[in-house]
Order: structure tokens, then sequence, then C-alpha cells
């Protein structure tokens, strides 16, 4: 079972230096107000951001002991709904309830696009990241990370270069 509110994860943004670990997590959220409630219950402060003219945008929840982790919602289905939910990674958080990954193949793919996205010229960082995850990885299923590295735009040779 699911924790009401949350259905989705995947790792936004993770780089890691001497010692110095950064994360936002991004997710997909079936219930907002709960998870919002159960971020505010655990320590969680809700993280404002500057919009157009002035506005102020909900950019996500950070704890005040931890400011560099995070989570931030996004708006649309996981991988704008191509990734394979059956090849989730599930984690049991208690007995009555499991916090969903993404696999490690749209991980990867939403890493490699994202390069991608940058034109190639900077932030080799996401590429560093993608041949991370795919170290990491305890299995990998090359066909369903090619499919998905292809929808999404990013180049499959930058993790073995």
């Amino acid at each position: 079972m699911t924790e009401p509110g949350l259905s989705a994860v995947r790792l936004s943004s993770f780089s890691l230096t001497a010692h110095f670990i950064r994360a936002i997590f991004d997710l997909v959220a079936s219930n907002e107000a709960v998870f919002r409630e159960i971020l505010l219950k655990h320590g969680f402060q809700d993280e404002k951001g500057q919009g157009r003219a002035g506005s102020v945008l909900h950019v996500g929840w950070m704890h005040p002991d931890h400011p560099d982790l995070g989570w931030q919602l996004v708006t649309g289905p996981l991988f704008d709904g191509r990734s394979d939910k059956s090849r989730g990674i599930a984690i049991e958080l208690k007995p009555d309830s499991e916090l969903t990954l993404p696999a490690w193949e749209d991980l990867i793919a939403d890493r490699l696009s994202q390069f991608a996205a940058q034109d190639g010229k900077s932030h080799h960082e996401l590429v560093e990241q993608a041949r991370l995850l795919f170290r990491l990885a305890s299995e990998i299923d090359h066909d369903y990370l090619k499919r998905r590295v292809t929808e999404d735009g990013g180049d499959l040779s930058l993790l073995f270069g």
C-alpha cells in the first residue's frame, strides 16, 4: 500500500562533492495536502520562490536541520507518462506503507535527457549522475533503457564515454 498522498518520486538533482551531498527530490502526489501535512509534521517547512512579476511560488519543502535535502512537486504524470510503473522499486516504510521509486532506467534516461536539453554545452554533472545511477543499479534492462533514453531525446553512448 502506498503512503496516502504519495504515488511516485524521482531524483531531480543529486550532486556529490568531497563531503557534501545535495538532493532535491521531485514527486508526484495523489494528495498534495496529505503529503504536505506529513512533511510539516516531521519538521519540514514550506519553501517559497520568486515567480514572474514578483509573485511568490510554492517551490517545495526543506528541513531546517537538513537544508540540502528537499522535496518539490511536479505536475502531470511521472516522466510525462512514459515510465512503466510496473518497473518501480518499492521500499517498505512500515508494514502497511511503501514508497515507490522509478526504475533505474527511467532515472538514467531523465538525467541524459536533461543534459541533451542543455545542448550538451554545460551541466556535465547530469551525465555523471546518469553514470553513477547506471553503476548503482543492481540490474538494468538494456532494451528498456535504450527505449527510454531514445524517447526522452538523450544519448545513450554518454554512459560509456
